[in-house]
C-alpha cells in the first residue's frame, strides 16, 4: 500500500482463486446493518475490520456485539489511501488463511455497508 493503490482481480470461477466475496450489502443505517449481521443462523464473526468512517468508539460497539476471534485493523497498520478497503482484503487474503472477514465501512451519510470475504484455505 505504499503509493496508495489497491487491485483484487474478481473472477466467478473458485479455480486458481485464493478467496471468495461472500456477501457485498448496503444499508440505510447502522440498525439495519447490525439487525442483518447478527440475523438469525449468521455465523459469528471471524476476523472483523472496520473502514475509516467508522470511528474508534463506534468500532468498540462492534466489537461488543460481534465479539470476533480477531481483528485486522489494516488502516492502523498501513494507513489510508483512496483504495485502502481493497488493500485490506487483500492483506487479508494474504494473512488470514481458512478464515472469513467482516469489513463494516460506512459513508458521510450514515449508509453503512458490509464484505464478507472469505480466504480459501487450500492455497500455498
Amino acid at each position: 500500500m505504499v503509493d496508495g493503490s489497491g487491485w483484487l482481480y474478481v473472477k466467478s470461477e473458485r479455480e486458481g482463486a485464493c478467496g471468495a466475496f461472500r456477501e457485498n450489502r448496503s444499508f440505510r443505517d447502522r440498525y439495519s446493518c447490525r439487525r442483518w449481521i447478527t440475523g438469525e443462523g449468521r455465523s459469528p464473526a471471524d476476523v472483523v475490520s472496520f473502514g475509516a468512517m467508522v470511528g474508534d468508539e463506534e468500532a468498540a460497539e462492534w466489537r461488543e456485539v460481534l465479539r470476533p476471534a480477531a481483528e485486522f485493523d489494516y488502516l492502523g497498520d498501513y494507513g489510508y489511501s483512496g483504495s485502502a478497503t481493497a488493500c485490506g482484503v487483500g492483506l487479508f487474503i494474504d494473512r488470514f488463511p481458512g478464515r472469513t472477514l467482516l469489513h463494516i465501512n460506512k459513508d458521510r451519510r450514515g449508509h453503512y455497508s458490509v464484505l464478507v470475504v472469505e480466504r480459501y484455505s487450500d492455497l500455498r
